[in-house]
C-alpha cells in the first residue's frame, strides 16, 4: 500500500520540485516570481543560489503558465 503526504504550504505560492539545470532565474520566470524572493524564503545564497535537485521549494506568489 502506497503512503501519501500532503504538504501544506505556509506561504501564497507554488511548490516547485527543482530538475537538474534549472536556475533560480529560470524559475522565477516560468512562476512569474522575483528571483530575491525566492532565494530569501528558501534561504538560498548569492551569488550561486545553489538549487537542491530532486526536492521542492517554494516559489512566493509564484504562478503557473498554463496554456
Amino acid at each position: 500500500m502506497e503512503s501519501w503526504v500532503l504538504k501544506i504550504p505556509y506561504t501564497d505560492g507554488v511548490l516547485y520540485h527543482v530538475k537538474e539545470g534549472d536556475t533560480i532565474y529560470s524559475i522565477a520566470k516560468e512562476m512569474n516570481s522575483d528571483v530575491f524572493a525566492i532565494s530569501e524564503i528558501n534561504g538560498l545564497k548569492e551569488p550561486e543560489y545553489t538549487l537542491p535537485v530532486n526536492e521542492d521549494i517554494m516559489i512566493p506568489d509564484g504562478r503557473l503558465n498554463i496554456k
